[in-house]
């Protein structure tokens, strides 16, 4: 049964039971070995031994009328750069207006909960405080 139990929750039951950040580190070390170790090497392409040699794709005439003979353009395929030669005169630009703060930072979690948390702390000290004084 240890065994079982071993195999099926190798990290263990507990949230104590592992480490999160050992476990990504680890992935990140093990991912950027192989990119390391590997990004020069490129396999040769061989035709698969097991494939049958007679074995032609089969593509229907409707499918082939509806497929599209010009690739894929992008949006920015038609821009047409300035030279690298050419300069390129920087101007300053005077900000106007007040700077406008992220509105992540407004709402966030620990800014709301650290304005309440003094309350919360002064209305539980007294709450203590009047039941120590009442007993």
């Amino acid at each position: 049964m240890k065994v079982a139990e071993g195999l099926l929750n190798p990290l263990g039951e507990d949230d104590d039971d592992f480490e999160a950040n050992y476990i990504i580190d680890r992935n990140i070390a093990t991912g950027m070995a192989i990119v390391d170790d590997t990004h020069a090497f490129h396999p040769p392409i061989v035709v698969d031994k097991f494939a049958d040699p007679s074995y032609k794709p089969s593509y229907s005439a409707e499918s082939q009328a509806r497929s599209n003979s010009q690739p894929l353009a992008g949006s920015a395929t038609a821009v047409e750069l300035a030279p690298s030669t050419e300069a390129v005169k920087m101007v300053h630009v005077e900000p106007v207006g007040k700077e406008i703060e992220p509105s992540s930072r407004e709402g966030s979690l620990r800014r709301r909960f650290s304005e309440k948390l003094p309350r919360i702390r002064t209305s539980s000290e007294t709450s203590n405080k009047k039941s120590q004084h009442a007993g």
